[in-house]
């Protein structure tokens, strides 16, 4: 595979990962303490 391919795929997965993880967080804190943990952690972030 060449290396533009396999960046490519890195490109496309992580966010559905991303994403996905997200909705299993969700389903299990529910939707204010998530939207609460994405804002925390991208104000720490920064």
């Amino acid at each position: 595979m060449k290396a533009f391919q396999i960046l490519f795929l890195i490109v496309l997965i992580i966010p559905f990962a991303e994403i996905y993880l997200l909705l299993q967080v969700g389903s299990i804190l529910g939707a204010f303490p998530t939207i609460f943990l994405v804002v925390f952690t991208a104000v720490l972030g920064s």
